[in-house]
């Protein structure tokens, strides 16, 4: 009679284990091996957070370009770093902002990678109401516009940011002055 008993409680145990462990999980969203290519967009600048991003003649075409010594994971912020360092005075705040971001992400446990995060939460908090609105704007438009909270980029194996990115390559990329120095 006895090793019924234990028997019941093993059963009733693994049920009670069980419970939810079978609740159908969503598949992750993905990126496709490349981006799309830039939407026909046309900004014009300006905004209504004080006009601190001028647009100025154009400076050059996006040509992807994986800055030295980043990790292969890095790829997705190519653009925005690209951008970013076509000016010496934004070259030198993006540094920053990247060690900013890799602190929270540290503190929040999140890996410094997670492109979703960064571009989905962090960003918008940081620069929601302030003079880089309008760049934000600009490269959500232009080269995120295909991405939502919660993608996933593979960026192991042979796929390289100039493979991702080559449907972008070439796009004007204007230039900003930003005169809150």
């Amino acid at each position: 009679m006895r090793w019924r008993e234990i028997l019941l409680i093993a059963l009733t145990s693994l049920v009670l284990i069980s419970c939810g462990k079978n609740k159908p999980v969503a598949p992750p969203v993905v990126a496709p091996n490349q981006a799309p290519p830039p939407p026909n967009y046309n900004y014009t600048g300006g905004g209504n957070n004080g006009g601190n991003f001028f647009p100025q003649q154009p400076m050059g075409n996006f040509r992807p370009q994986m800055p030295q010594g980043q990790q292969p994971q890095y790829y997705p912020f190519v653009p925005l770093d690209n951008f970013m360092r076509r000016d010496p005075q934004l070259q030198q705040y993006w540094g920053g902002y990247w060690q900013q971001w890799q602190r929270y992400a540290q503190q929040n446990r999140i890996s410094p990678y997670d492109f979703s995060t960064f571009w989905f939460d962090y960003c918008p908090q940081q620069w929601g109401n302030t003079q880089f609105a309008d760049m934000y704007n600009y490269m959500d438009s232009n080269f995120y516009y295909w991405t939502q909270p919660g993608i996933q980029f593979h960026t192991g194996g042979s796929l390289t940011p100039e493979y991702f990115w080559q449907n972008a390559n070439g796009f004007p990329m204007p230039q900003y002055r930003w005169y809150g120095f």
